[in-house]
């Protein structure tokens, strides 16, 4: 009997310490489903908060839209008032000259008349007239100074408002390789026809190339040849350039050149509303200085810059770019590059991303995976190619991360963890405080190594590795509790794709 007792006893005693175990664990798992509720709340709460402050945006962006229109018109209406004003002193200028009833005609105010009225009707007519006949001379004028063939299609001169003459249809090159729509040059008879002349601005409209033809253009601007009539220019515009490349859209642009007397280039401006780029030959060098604002590059990555700025020396078929500087959202840029186009193209170099917003980065690379957070991350790359067109088809990449206080979309670790499928889980999201790692790029596969993952109670470390195609291989390892006490643990296979991860036991 008092065996019997004994052992009642010590089951009872043993059941006893099995409920509590029991309860510690179902506490345990209670406080974490607790914390991740709290922070799918806290979540929540900063989506709000963001998308209160985007519409408070968009109101003051409509209210400026509203004030500039509202300008607008005030200053159409003030200029309609002007030319009003205008009109209004021509008739009584006008009427000063109307012969009053009855007086003698005036003959030498008739004689002045009617010579101004041969006047007019010359202007008129050299308005009217294309002088053709002078079209061989214009060619073989531009081709001694630019050193090539040239094509003009008609010429026109006009004296009113002001003596211009303009040339169109113009094609450069032996065969054609660069065209431009209209070339206008003030200049008087004088200039002309009195032999060698300087022009102060040349005006060149609607600049059409391919980029094989960009060679030709030192040709433009090269000191004009001793002896021999020739002409001199101290500035060209060029409005409405168009670069053509096979698979880049370069989006057209203006430039200005300003001119020694001797023709070299003294410094060069271009400018397409987004990107400014000031040059400055010095000695065989040419210093570069390039200012951007809500730009993106033409191409390789569509990163949006909201502003960005960079030094250049270059030399030869080669240029070393520094201080480089950039913003995109709240994330800040900073870095260097040489480039090298010698024998096909090369571009390396290092940069440094602090305080980067993940998703926007995340969307400029793929639109069927989503993560958030705030990313540090250092790298160096190395970009060669044939082509300029297919310089970013090959990359090799390598770098450090760290992401704070973001989410992991359609993936739950540990749901994985606690949960497990034999068919493995898909869908759900993981929180964390912060993860950390390194990545390689080469090509098309991008792989993820030493990663590091803390979500409160939760700690996962592994691998995974984007293979071509977007297919996912890889291993992590979590648990799930404190540090005395581990209420799940697992070894998790990652398969499936970028589109669709799968979690396997």
């Amino acid at each position: 009997q008092a065996k019997a007792e004994a052992e009642a006893k010590a089951e009872m005693e043993r059941r006893a310490r099995a409920d509590a175990e029991d309860r510690a664990k179902a506490e345990a798992v209670s406080r974490v489903m607790h914390e991740r509720e709290l922070r799918e709340k806290a979540q929540e709460e900063i989506s709000a908060r963001v998308a209160a402050e985007l519409k408070a945006r968009e109101v003051a962006e409509m209210e400026a839209d509203a004030r500039y229109r509202k300008e607008a018109a005030a200053r159409a209406q003030a200029s309609a008032t002007e030319r009003k004003k205008r009109k209004k002193e021509e008739r009584e200028v006008e009427a000063v000259y109307v012969r009053a009833p009855g007086k003698k005609i005036n003959w030498l105010k008739v004689g002045g008349i009617g010579l101004l009225v041969l006047i007019v009707g010359f202007v008129g007519l050299v308005h009217l007239l294309p002088l053709t006949v002078y079209v061989p001379a214009v060619q073989n004028a531009l081709a001694a100074r630019l050193g090539m063939p040239v094509k003009v299609g008609n010429v026109r001169y006009a004296l009113v408002p002001s003596p211009l003459l303009t040339l169109e249809r113009i094609a450069i090159g032996q065969l054609e390789e660069i065209k431009i729509d209209t070339i206008e040059v003030s200049a008087s008879p004088m200039q002309l026809f009195g032999g060698p002349a300087t022009f102060d601005e040349v005006d060149l409209i609607g600049v059409s190339a391919d980029r094989k033809s960009l060679q030709l253009l030192p040709g433009w601007v090269k000191p004009p040849p001793a002896g021999g009539k020739s002409f001199t220019v101290r500035r060209l515009k060029l409005r409405a350039v168009k670069i053509a490349f096979r698979s880049i859209d370069i989006p057209g642009f203006n430039a200005n050149l300003l001119l020694e007397p001797d023709g070299t280039v003294k410094r060069a401006s271009l400018f397409d509303g987004r990107l400014s780029i000031e040059l400055i030959p010095k000695g065989r060098t040419l210093e570069a200085e390039f200012r951007a604002g809500s730009w993106e590059p033409p191409f390789g990555p569509a990163i949006p810059f909201d502003d960005l700025t960079a030094t250049a020396v270059i030399e030869g078929r080669q240029a070393r770019i520094s201080k480089i500087e950039a913003r995109m959202g709240r994330g800040t840029v900073k870095g260097s590059a040489t480039a090298a186009w010698e024998r096909g193209f090369r571009l390396e170099g290092d940069f440094n991303l602090s305080n980067g917003e993940l998703k926007d980065l995340l969307r400029v690379f793929t639109n069927v995976f989503t993560a958030n957070g705030s990313l540090n991350l250092n790298g160096t790359y190395a970009l060669q190619s044939e082509t300029i067109e297919s310089l970013f088809d090959n990359p090799h990449v390598q770098a450090t991360f760290n992401i704070e206080n973001g989410v992991l979309n359609n993936v739950d670790i540990v749901r994985a963890v606690q949960s497990p499928l034999t068919d493995g889980i898909r869908g759900g999201k993981t929180l964390f405080n912060e993860l950390s790692g390194t990545l390689q790029v080469a090509g098309p596969r991008y792989a993820y190594q030493h990663l590091r993952l803390g979500s409160g109670p939760m700690r996962a470390n592994g691998e995974v590795t984007i293979n071509p195609g977007g297919e996912l291989t890889g291993r992590i390892r979590a648990e799930v509790g404190t540090g005395a006490l581990i209420v799940g643990r697992g070894n998790l296979a990652v398969r499936g794709d970028i589109r669709t991860p799968v979690l396997l036991p």
